[in-house]
């Protein structure tokens, strides 16, 4: 089991918002990230050092979502994650 948990949300200025949680019981404040794109994203979380802690499954169900994230942007339709 991964020690990170994601949030995907898209805002009304059209920006794909990143929230990285620690899943030790413990009350912390997440890592945001936010970009108008997926690539944006995806490199923004690659600088991170947290990106070595979770498990390849975990990394493609994140680029899946990030990607129906950005295609909400082109069918105006409200996005749900998985």
């Amino acid at each position: 089991m991964d020690n990170y948990y994601f949030l995907v949300r898209v805002n009304h200025s059209k920006k794909i918002e990143l929230y990285c949680f620690n899943n030790i019981k413990i009350y912390h404040y997440p890592i945001c990230f936010t970009g108008t794109n997926a690539n944006i994203l995806l490199y923004l979380l690659s600088l991170h050092k947290l990106i070595k802690s979770i498990s390849t499954i975990h990394g493609l169900y994140l680029g899946k979502e990030l990607c129906k994230a950005e295609i909400v942007f082109f069918t105006n339709q409200i996005y749900l994650q998985e």
